[in-house]
């Protein structure tokens, strides 16, 4: 990993351009829009730590001053270019959806998360999952009992925060196709 120059400046404002971009990552149209997905918190940086960083694109993550000097190791271990922005727990909270945030995000280029299998020998199947925990509890079970995709219809997003979060990861390691009409906010 190389650490691009972190920015001295700390984001303290509610209106600062990043924080509405973190805030716009809650919806699809916004995840699409920036081409990124948004990472809350400690658990999930570490879950980037074992991936291999199949793009050129840095990863960007903002976290609190508090965060950075208790997680400085963290930062030195994730893969690829790492660009640091430091921000108020204040304004953080602002940007996430997560009630209490643990003082860091990441925003991961959509370009590094699995690519679909061509021909999956062992697939799950879901439809008309509403419930953005439900759908991030079964991407957990899917990946602990080695399915090689997910195909996704109607129901929640699998890239909603809230589905993110609750797939404690397995996001990141298990290749996810959504197809049909655009999926619930969730």
């Amino acid at each position: 990993m190389s650490l691009e120059d972190q920015s001295d400046e700390l984001i303290t404002s509610r209106r600062n351009p990043l924080v509405r971009k973190l805030r716009s990552l809650s919806t699809r149209a916004g995840r699409d829009e920036h081409g990124v997905v948004l990472l809350e918190g400690t658990h999930q940086l570490q879950e980037l730590q074992n991936r291999v960083w199949r793009d050129s694109v840095p990863l960007d993550v903002v976290a609190t001053p508090a965060w950075l000097q208790t997680h400085a190791g963290l930062i030195r271990t994730l893969p690829g270019s790492v660009r640091v922005q430091r921000i108020s727990a204040e304004a953080l909270q602002a940007g996430l959806t997560t009630v209490q945030p643990d003082g860091v995000a990441c925003l991961l280029p959509l370009s590094c998360l699995p690519s679909t299998v061509a021909a999956p020998d062992f697939v799950l199947a879901l439809d008309r999952i509403q419930d953005p925990g439900n759908l991030g509890t079964l991407l957990r079970t899917a990946r602990a009992a080695d399915i090689q995709q997910v195909w996704c219809a109607s129901g929640a997003d699998p890239l909603a925060p809230k589905v993110v979060r609750s797939s404690a990861g397995a996001i990141l390691s298990l290749p996810v196709e959504r197809f049909g009409p655009d999926p619930a906010e969730g």
